[in-house]
């Protein structure tokens, strides 16, 4: 069977969870790749944070650059999903490569003497959900990286703080560079070369 058969027939089975969890990272992102990955959202929403990891090292880089459209696409579905794996992928390891998705998404300002500029956020959406941050999104589209820092605010406190102090405090640059290291170290273990 090839893409969207696979997926209606995973469907249909009483322990789909299960043989989503059983199959490898690469044959489920092919599975997507072959039904196209707006039909997959029932997948998307079986995949482990492993399963994710290897489709995010895959979609949300091109060469050696981080391509943010793509990573907002993916959290777009993934928002879509009831009980998806991403707050698990969140609290997983790799922690420069959060702070690289949300430093390409959002700014985060707090009113202290350091970090209270506020500078080139007018007209940009705002979120604050604890008082001591403020969020300003960079994209038009901002409903799934809210929800996700609400539910992040929630069920991991010290987490979300240490997120948006990262995207305040970590060099851009040096935290990508880190970010694509540890890519490049996964994608090997799985046997795929870097562009070079």
């Amino acid at each position: 069977l090839h893409g969207p058969q696979v997926q209606g027939f995973i469907n249909l089975l009483p322990n789909s969870l299960a043989v989503i969890g059983g199959l490898p990272p690469e044959e489920l992102y092919q599975m997507i790749k072959e039904s196209g990955i707006g039909e997959s959202l029932p997948i998307l929403a079986m995949m482990s944070p492993n399963q994710l990891q290897y489709s995010f090292d895959l979609e949300w880089w091109q060469r050696d650059r981080f391509v943010p459209e793509c990573a907002l696409e993916w959290l777009e579905l993934l928002d879509k999903c009831e009980n998806s794996s991403i707050l698990g992928w969140l609290q997983g390891e790799d922690f420069d490569q959060k702070v690289v998705l949300f430093q390409s998404l959002i700014k985060v300002y707090k009113d202290d003497e350091m970090t209270n500029s506020y500078e080139g956020v007018e007209g940009m959406p705002h979120l604050t959900i604890d008082g001591v941050y403020d969020i300003y999104f960079k994209t038009e589209e901002h409903g799934a990286p809210k929800r996700l820092l609400t539910l992040l605010r929630s069920a991991d406190p010290t987490l979300y703080t240490s997120i948006l102090e990262a995207v305040i405090w970590y060099p851009v640059t040096q935290t990508i560079e880190k970010a694509y290291r540890w890519r490049l170290i996964r994608t090997a273990e799985r046997g795929i070369p870097d562009f070079e």
